[in-house]
């Protein structure tokens, strides 16, 4: 699958790839960045990004991470501030848009990130992972992270104040967005 953004007049394409193959042309302009150098030739999660600018100009790069594989869906990415935050692997990332230059990256669950949100009210990041939700900041900072009594892969919303989240043994957590303070809701 593929995940189509689009911001001030640029089209953002992020794909998932088992390999990058950019066109001949595209080589000059194309970057890797390996978001867990460690894991080599073993990565897990390989999504490439194109950015489009409206003279037809194009930049790829691909971000390489190990943890549990990530696919692209419509919660892998999303644009905030000149920049293109994503879920890869067990991290999350910013790209600078339109260069694809990386400005952060940081892990955010010790298995894998399911996807990424933003809350309006708290200003700031909101990752869903298998293990744990977390509150990142702008500059890519963890602030609290939260995780329950089992892996969180039944599902996920985001409100206003707070994050709701559902285990494997479909336990419901509210986790505050201010604090991190979860509770199972009964």
């Amino acid at each position: 699958m593929e995940l189509k953004l689009s911001s001030q007049g640029l089209s953002i394409v992020v794909s998932n790839h088992s390999r990058f193959e950019p066109r001949e042309s595209d080589v000059s302009n194309a970057v890797t960045y390996e978001l867990d150098p460690a894991s080599g030739p073993r990565a897990t999660s390989r999504h490439s990004v194109e950015v489009g600018d409206p003279s037809g100009k194009s930049r790829w790069c691909m971000l390489t991470a190990s943890g549990g594989a990530t696919g692209v869906h419509e919660h892998s990415a999303l644009v905030h501030a000149g920049s293109v935050i994503i879920a890869v692997g067990a991290h999350l990332c910013a790209l600078r848009l339109p260069t694809l230059d990386l400005e952060w990256s940081i892990v955010v669950d010790t298995a894998t990130c399911f996807g990424v949100y933003y809350s309006a009210k708290y200003d700031c990041y909101v990752s869903h992972g298998e293990i744990a939700v977390a509150r990142v900041a702008l500059d890519g900072r963890v602030v609290w992270s939260a995780s329950g009594k089992d892996i969180f892969s039944e599902g996920f919303a985001l409100h206003d104040d707070h994050a709701e989240v559902i285990d494997f043994n479909h336990e419901t957590y509210r986790i505050n967005l201010a604090t991190g303070r979860s509770f199972i809701v009964e």
